[in-house]
């Protein structure tokens, strides 16, 4: 609407809003409003009723003009597409209290043209909550115009799971992702029975722990999800024979507790047979109350590229299981035991020899004992050539530390090993001999480091008479909060650093790196002569 258009019309409204008052002033039983009444009225009440006929009009001018004003404003300029990403980032805003189909619901009534960019992009209206009101499901399943659907429902113990997972449970041939939390079994079977063709990922977790002795989900889907990719169970037994296990790329089951004969050879079979393509696999609290059999089989997982196994005590099934299943070399093995104590590391991840098994890709070894909680944990973390996450293992116990160097220095073999880290080492003997039997198992370690451990460690590493000392390899050492002396030092760069005939270093240290930063002392000086010294914030 142009200025010109605009000023006619606001004219024609003024001539009109002056011959009103002139009539009603007047007194005329006829004219401009008395001939429109056709004479049924009195002239005022005929007057009356004209002069709101126009002032409606006028009313909506206003309206249009106002509407006209604020298309002109920026953000009314803003193309559909970004303010439906707009509106979809402010209703998945996590920091807000209101529910976020209320959030949605409110935006899409703001103006004609915030409903009709709402209504537009049918994406906005997929989520599918737990708390959403039943009389909403509907609305929102037809809003969302068939697009496929991913469903989030925690039950928090409400009376009307079944109302409420009976009205998403129709739409089951949309699904995209599910995942229903704390939900009854049999509430669960009732959600689950039609096929789901379009499912990617499903993930189940019952308020309880499952077993393979009771309700199952048997007739999942129907037989038919021929698209899932990723399963998470929690308490969900799915039989193992069942279509839902047929490839995967993702499987996690947690809190089962298998009570059949041959489960554990079922469940190997099962990996083999309905999975090849596994990329990830995650085994948490287990049991298998029947042990194993010498005729289970050995399996390929050739894709695999993460395992996260955990643990509430000593158990005999995941050891069984990795030392029955092949994996590829760059495999990120996790291993969380939560009662380590007065066991051995092979007890954990089984010894392969002769081949170096899960340690052979490392080439950076981190160990870490924490102390500062109430239960000690030891943290042993290796690294492959380009630096990528290989071995995970959090072991809690009270003598961990020493078993975890036993066997290191007797059974496990880390060929490619060149860096050590190690954090809170206690200062005991114990401790100290092991660990000098590893430095000599692994001379060729090219970096250490130090961080919050006694001067007894660092002492390893210098010359001790006709000796030849440990690591004669090392390039950088680094020390981070560590009681040892600017002489301690010195002992330990000193011969690593020495000339040679012609002046030429007959030894390779290049880097050390203290914090905090040495006392300045004669020694000190020294020190900073033989070699590059980098002074940093205490950190490993």
């Amino acid at each position: 609407m142009t200025n010109t258009t605009t000023q006619v019309l606001l004219q024609s409204i003024v001539s009109v809003a002056d011959a009103a008052v002139f009539a009603a002033r007047s007194g005329a039983a006829t004219g401009i409003y008395g001939g429109l009444t056709g004479g049924l009225q009195t002239p005022a009440e005929a007057t009356r009723r004209a002069i709101d006929g126009d002032i409606d009009l006028l009313l909506e001018a206003v309206r249009r003009l106002r509407r006209a004003r604020n298309f002109l404003s920026p953000f009314h300029r803003l193309p559909d597409e970004i303010l439906a990403l707009l509106f979809d980032h402010v209703v998945g805003a996590a920091d807000s209290s209101e529910p976020w189909y209320r959030r949605l619901v409110v935006l899409s009534a703001v103006s004609t043209s915030w409903r009709r960019t709402a209504l537009g992009f049918p994406a906005l209206w997929c989520r599918a909550p737990s708390n959403i009101p039943l009389p909403l499901i509907d609305l929102f399943m037809e809003r969302s115009a068939l697009l496929p659907l991913d469903l989030e429902y925690d039950t928090n113990g409400a009376a009307s799971d079944s109302q409420h997972l009976a009205a998403f449970s129709r739409h089951s041939y949309r699904w995209r992702s599910v995942h229903i939390k704390n939900v009854e079994v049999q509430n669960l079977e009732a959600a689950t029975r039609d096929p789901a063709p379009s499912l990617k990922a499903l993930h189940l977790q019952s308020s309880a722990a499952g077993s393979d002795r009771g309700k199952s989900l048997a007739a999942i889907f129907a037989g038919h999800s021929p698209m899932l990719r990723t399963l998470i169970l929690d308490g969900v037994y799915i039989p193992l024979a069942c279509s839902v296990y047929r490839d995967l790329t993702v499987l996690i089951i947690s809190n089962i507790h298998f009570r059949q004969r041959e489960a554990i050879h079922k469940f190997l079979e099962m990996l083999s047979i309905t999975s090849p393509g596994l990329e990830e696999l995650g085994l948490h609290f287990l049991m298998f109350s029947v042990g194993p059999s010498s005729l289970d089989p050995r399996i390929s997982l050739l894709n695999l590229r993460a395992l996260a196994i955990s643990e509430y005590g000593p158990t005999w099934w995941y050891p069984h299981i990795l030392s029955h299943i092949s994996t590829p070399p760059s495999l990120r093995l996790k291993i969380h035991s939560h009662v380590f104590k007065k066991r051995g590391l092979d007890t954990v991840i089984p010894d392969m020899a002769p081949s170096p098994g899960y340690f052979g890709q490392i080439r950076r070894l981190r160990l870490v004992a924490d102390a500062k909680v109430s239960e000690s944990i030891l943290r042993v973390v290796g690294f492959d050539c380009t630096d990528k996450l290989v071995l995970v293992l959090v072991l809690k116990g009270c003598d961990q530390l020493e078993k975890v160097l036993t066997c290191l220095n007797e059974k496990y073999h880390m060929p490619l090993l060149q860096v050590l880290e190690l954090d809170h080492f206690p200062d005991h003997s114990r401790i100290v001999s092991l660990l000098r039997a590893f430095l000599e198992r692994y001379s060729v370690l090219t970096h250490i480091g130090f961080g919050n451990c006694s001067r007894s460690y660092i002492k390893l590493l210098a010359a001790s008479g006709s000796e030849q000392y440990l690591c004669p390899q090392l390039k950088e050492l680094l020390v981070s909060s560590c009681p040892a002396t600017a002489c301690d030092l010195l002992d330990v760069v000193k011969p690593r650093t020495a000339l040679g005939d012609g002046g030429v270093a007959t030894a390779t240290m290049q880097t050390l790196y203290i914090a905090p930063p040495l006392v300045a002392t004669e020694t000190k000086l020294r020190l900073e002569g033989l070699l590059k010294v980098v002074y940093h914030s205490p950190c490993l």
